[in-house]
């Protein structure tokens, strides 16, 4: 019984996403970490669902927002931070593990070693596809990652008062309470 009403909400839960991929994809990650039928209600009768985004609807966000609101606090800031870089970047991990250590967004466990953590972090964003296109190389000992489009809006919405960039070209504006500007 509790298996059939399981697939009950799954079918629609992924009727809500209408098909995307990447709604598909974050929302199954976010749904293989909860356990109980009242978690997967929960998550069906969010109201984030009905929500518009920055005035208008969009089809892809309302399962972006319930994984990123599901993250602990931590992985929101480091996730957010992302922000800073343009679309499309391929972003170095290494710059990446450096800025949320350097942000103190990486908290300490104990005896565990932060480069473990920081470790943890990394892989769990992309597992849940915050991060995605991640490339090693080997010989360069570099490994790179990017956003989709969707989650790097996304991180800037989680960002907006504290990060800002604005594109060559483009008039200076960006709210007062910004803390880091960079320029694409």
């Amino acid at each position: 019984l509790e298996s059939t009403e399981f697939e009950t909400i799954g079918k629609a839960i992924v009727k809500k996403c209408e098909g995307l991929p990447l709604a598909l994809k974050v929302i199954g990650s976010l749904m293989c970490l909860k356990t109980s039928i009242s978690d997967w209600s929960c998550i069906l009768q969010s109201e984030v669902w009905e929500l518009t985004y920055e005035g208008t609807h969009t089809q892809i966000l309302p399962s972006l927002k319930l994984s990123y609101d599901n993250l602990p606090p931590h992985m929101r800031q480091c996730f957010a931070l992302c922000s800073i870089f343009p679309k499309h970047h391929e972003m170095d991990k290494q710059l990446l593990v450096e800025l949320w250590v350097a942000y103190g967004f990486v908290p300490s466990r104990g005896d565990s070693d932060l480069y473990d953590l920081v470790e943890e972090i990394f892989n769990a964003l992309v597992w849940r596809s915050f991060l995605q296109d991640v490339k090693e190389c080997i010989f360069e000992g570099v490994t790179t990652c990017k956003m989709h489009d969707e989650m790097h809006n996304l991180a800037q919405s989680g960002m907006k008062y504290e990060c800002s960039s604005i594109m060559s070209g483009e008039i200076l504006k960006f709210p007062e309470e910004v803390l880091h500007l960079s320029s694409q």
